[in-house]
């Protein structure tokens, strides 16, 4: 799934995002009647792009604590060189299988969010065209603000993933 179009996302609309994942990721994985409730256990259940809802949200809250990390890189030092996963998820670190609690795990996207969202408020303009070299052979080059977007795309694409899982976690009770 390649995501939303991002190319044209400002600092302020990408932070505005980036805050709204806990609670969106919230919505999508707990009954609304109670946020304490996993449905039981539901979060577990595989759904038909072979995943759980607990393997999604766990994966995006490391893919955002990576990107999180790539923008520091990028904002702190000059001309840093990223990992090929920062800007292709193919190349992005197999993470642990997910164990345990979603809200627990909920709880690490919306500190890794917080994290993000509070870097972009206090990036300075002229600081969004610093750029880095991604490894590998294209060598490519990004800013600051691609991976921003970067994120938001890719955690935007994994709310989907585990809304439409727990949605098949749901209709299979």
């Amino acid at each position: 799934m390649t995501g939303p179009d991002v190319s044209r996302l400002s600092p302020r609309d990408a932070a505005i995002a980036v805050r709204s994942f806990e609670r969106r990721f919230r919505e999508a994985t707990f009954s609304l009647d109670d946020p304490n409730d996993d449905h039981g256990g539901l979060a577990a259940f595989v759904g038909s792009r072979g995943e759980s809802a607990l393997t999604i949200v766990t994966r995006a809250s490391r893919t955002l604590g990576l990107l999180q990390a790539a923008v520091d890189d990028i904002l702190d030092h000059d001309n840093p060189e990223l990992t090929a996963g920062v800007m292709d998820a193919g190349q992005r670190p197999r993470w642990p299988e997910a164990r345990g609690d979603l809200a627990a795990e909920v709880a690490v996207l919306g500190r890794e969010a917080a994290q993000l969202a509070e870097r972009i408020e206090h990036t300075r303009a002229a600081d969004w065209s610093r750029s880095a070299r991604v490894a590998g052979p294209d060598g490519q080059t990004v800013d600051a603000l691609d991976v921003v977007r970067e994120a938001v795309r890719t955690t935007s694409v994994d709310l989907v993933s585990a809304t439409e899982t727990m949605t098949e976690a749901r209709a299979a009770r």
